[in-house]
């Protein structure tokens, strides 16, 4: 049976990447990489998602944006995302290949987000995994009908929505968004 690894960033369009890879497969890993700087919600969040749909693996390098940021002796900005890199996809890469070598990757991505898509292909490709993005296939959805699906498990959104945040990374304060 062929395995699934679902990349969790905590957001809305997470959830439904992997509650749609639920749906064709029972050999599903959500693995979340922790950057230790999330909004305190966010955890709230992946416990309701591991209550109704699975468990959850997290990992952590163990240090957050700003301590990588001292360690690499580098300013975070909009043109280069080191701490995603560091914190998120390196370590869910090595996470993989020690775990699920022959996992295909599952990104959270939609149809609106053709350019992040292109460059995870490259990015993931060049290890030899395999990727889907679930979002990028019918039915497409807008960001408040990610949120109504949330809502129909009952679970409650992220509050970083409410405060008008895209996203549900790094607190909100996400350097390269």
């Amino acid at each position: 049976m062929k395995q699934y690894v679902v990349m969790l960033s905590g957001g809305v369009t997470s959830f439904e990447a992997l509650r749609r890879t639920i749906t064709k497969s029972d050999n599903v890993t959500a693995l979340f990489a922790d950057t230790k700087i999330e909004d305190e919600d966010l955890y709230r969040f992946l416990n309701d998602i591991e209550r109704v749909l699975r468990p959850i693996t997290k990992i952590s390098d163990g240090r957050n944006i700003w301590e990588l940021f001292r360690d690499r002796r580098f300013i975070g900005n909009t043109r280069v995302d080191i701490c995603s890199q560091v914190l998120k996809r390196d370590l869910c890469r090595n996470w993989m290949k020690n775990n699920a070598p022959q996992a295909t990757l599952v990104i959270g991505f939609d149809w609106t987000e053709p350019h992040r898509i292109e460059r995870s292909i490259k990015r993931w490709g060049l290890d030899g995994f395999d990727i889907e993005f679930p979002l990028n296939e019918k039915p497409y959805l807008l960001k408040n009908e990610y949120i109504m699906r949330v809502r129909e498990y009952g679970i409650e959104p992220p509050r970083l929505y409410s405060y008008g945040f895209e996203h549900n990374n790094c607190g909100g304060a996400c350097v390269k968004a």
